[in-house]
Parts: structure tokens; C-alpha cells; sequence
């Protein structure tokens, strides 16, 4: 009897011990997991002084392939879904990035941006389109839907919308990151959650929207009821949201970060492109879908960033600012374009490192 009682005392200790062990194991795998998938995190750019440097001039349409690597990882905030099932091309049929137009910004020896128009379907030179007077220091151009004309700030002035057929400007209130509305009659800019709804014939204020938080960089979904836009959190750290262009609660998209940043939407509005570190601490191009889901990196750039992505008029390519062996500072590269579907590249200028990273337009030829 007493051999009877120490056997199940044994056979109690041991499944005991069985379980404990079981249960360790799933939480030495449960820490490894997340030690493998690192927060959703990035590091902002540093601030730009102008200052003098030596500057090429060369602006050239290229076919030269950077050392820049497509990457198919997906972050541990969401699902793993196969690649076939996240491409924003709609279709696999291979279509040319030599399409359309690009806008962007080359510094010139003065350390201050101009401003070129490069049109990517004749392969003709780029054309200059602005020019510094003074210390205007130029930003963030924006074409508009029909290309015929581009918005653009200055840190140090006004803001302008520039016509693309006579060149002429009109300035209107400093707003900062002016992007143009789907039907191209009203612009969007502010910061601080304070965005302005502009008039884009005049520049006159329509109305604002509120966001309730420290949001900037604000961009209009295409079919205008959706509006994109960076937050600025403690310590410069960044997030992305969305909001109802008619006003409401903004809806997270991309958690706070180190940088989360540059919001643009997909020519369909299923997808937004963006710049994060989510994996090696640099700046990337990453794509999510409208609701923040299925998050992809697009791009890796070792020992350099790649910035500021636009979606072609086509919605099967992006463009974007990277770093190449030569850099004219920490802000300037060269734009090259990326296959959603396929990760093929191309860099598009030749200007010794000379692109400003914020921001390239590229819009259709119409």
C-alpha cells in the first residue's frame, strides 16, 4: 500500500514538473519571438542649414541600379500575408517607370534648393523651374492632379503655387507642406494638428481642420474623404494617422516611433507609402494598407536611407530619395524609383548627391 501511494506521489511530482518545464519553454520562445520582431521604430532626419558646397549641376535620366535591395519583411504588429496578396499594382503586367513627370529640389553652391521639372517620357534634360533670389530656402513641392501647375514652401517665406505653362508665381501665407486635393481646387497645409484648407486659385483660407493632436504633413486620400498625416510626440518621436477630411477623431495608423513619417497615398487609396527604421535603424520606404494593416518594407539601403516616397501616376512604382556614395549633406541624395511588384530599380538623377529628400512630386503628362 505504502509503495502504491509512493508511486502516484511520483507520477504527481513528475506531471508537476512536466507541466513547469512546458512552461518554460513557451516562455523562453515567447521572449524570442519578440526579441526578433523589433518595435515599429525610425529615426527622423536632422535639420538642414544651408550652407556653401560644391554642386555638380549634372541632372540626368539614368538607368544605373543602386546598391538598394527590395525587401519583402513584414513587422510583428500585423499578420505575415504573402507578397502576391499585399501588391498595390493591381496587376502583374510590367509597365515602365518612364512615365509622367517629376518635380524635386537639387541645391545649388549657395546651399539653397532650385527647383527642376524632369520630364521622364522624352528623356530630355531637366528643366529649372525656380531659383533662390535671396535666402529662400525651398520645400516640399506638389504637383497637382493635371501637372499644370506645383505648390511648394519656402522655411524662410512665403509659400508659392507656381504655373508649369508661364512659370509665374503667386505667394500666398506661410503653411507648411501645401499638397493639392484630389479635383485640384483646394490645398491642404498647417502643422500642429492646425491644418489650413486653402483655395488653390488664390491661396485664401476655405476653412480648417482640427486634428486634436500634433499633426503635420497632412495629404488628401484621392478620393478627398481621407486625409493622411505625421504626429510629432515626445522627444521628436513620430506616428502616422488618418482622419475624415469633414473633421472627427484621428484613427492611428502607425504607432509612435522614432520616425514614422512622410505619408503619401496610392493612386487607388488602398495603400499609403512612407518612411520608417523599422528594421535596421535607417530610414526606409515602407508601404501599409489605408487602415495601417499589412505593413511591407520596400527598400534596404545599407549604410545609407532611402526618404520621401511618391507613388507613379500608375500606382505600380514608387520614387524616392536615397543616399549614394557621394552626399552633398544629410538631407540630399538622388531620386530612384522602385517596382512595388517586382523590386527592380532604377536611379533616375546623376547630380553628385545634390536631391533634396523632401520632397519629390510625380505627377502625369497631361
Amino acid at each position: 500500500m505504502n509503495k502504491l501511494r509512493d508511486y502516484i506521489k511520483l507520477v504527481i511530482i513528475s506531471f508537476a514538473a512536466l507541466l513547469i518545464f512546458a512552461a518554460l519553454v513557451f516562455l523562453v520562445f515567447w521572449i524570442m519571438i519578440n526579441k526578433l520582431n523589433p518595435p515599429f521604430s525610425a529615426t527622423l532626419p536632422s535639420a538642414v542649414t544651408p550652407s556653401l558646397g560644391p554642386y555638380s549641376g549634372g541632372l540626368t535620366s539614368t538607368l544605373t541600379k543602386l546598391p538598394i535591395t527590395p525587401s519583402l519583411s513584414v513587422p510583428s504588429q500585423t499578420s505575415p500575408v504573402a507578397t502576391s496578396q499585399i501588391s498595390p499594382a493591381g496587376t502583374s503586367q510590367k509597365q515602365s517607370w518612364k512615365q509622367g513627370m517629376m518635380v524635386y529640389l537639387a541645391r545649388l553652391p549657395s546651399g539653397f534648393n532650385a527647383m527642376y521639372m524632369l520630364n521622364l517620357e522624352t528623356g530630355t534634360p531637366p528643366r529649372l523651374l525656380l531659383q533662390p533670389t535671396t535666402n529662400q530656402h525651398y520645400y516640399g513641392p506638389w504637383l497637382s492632379p493635371d501637372s499644370s501647375s506645383v505648390v511648394f514652401y519656402d522655411i524662410n517665406g512665403s509659400d508659392g503655387i507656381m504655373d508649369l505653362q508661364d512659370l509665374s508665381v503667386k505667394l500666398f501665407k506661410a503653411c507648411n507642406s501645401p499638397t493639392y486635393s484630389p479635383d485640384g481646387n483646394q490645398i491642404i497645409c498647417g502643422e500642429g494638428g492646425h491644418f489650413r484648407i486653402l483655395d488653390a486659385a488664390t491661396g485664401a483660407l476655405i476653412r480648417t481642420l482640427e486634428a486634436g493632436v500634433n499633426g503635420w504633413l497632412p495629404v488628401f486620400s484621392p478620393d478627398g474623404t481621407q486625409v493622411a498625416f505625421a504626429v510629432f510626440g515626445s522627444g521628436n518621436s513620430t506616428s502616422l494617422w488618418r482622419i475624415d477630411a469633414s473633421g472627427g477623431p484621428p484613427v492611428s495608423l502607425a504607432s509612435e516611433a522614432f520616425e514614422n513619417y512622410c505619408p503619401t497615398w496610392s493612386p487607388d487609396g488602398n495603400w499609403i507609402a512612407y518612411q520608417s527604421s523599422a528594421i535596421n535603424g535607417g530610414s526606409e520606404i515602407w508601404i501599409m494598407d489605408r487602415n495601417g494593416n499589412n505593413k511591407r518594407q520596400i527598400t534596404s539601403t545599407p549604410g545609407g536611407w532611402s526618404r520621401g516616397p511618391v507613388w507613379s501616376p500608375d500606382g505600380k512604382w514608387l520614387a524616392f530619395v536615397s543616399t549614394p556614395s557621394v552626399s552633398l549633406g544629410v538631407e540630399y541624395g538622388e531620386i530612384n524609383v522602385i517596382s512595388v511588384d517586382t523590386g527592380e530599380i532604377h536611379q533616375v538623377t546623376d547630380s553628385a548627391g545634390g536631391i533634396d529628400n523632401w520632397r519629390v512630386t510625380w505627377g502625369p503628362i497631361k
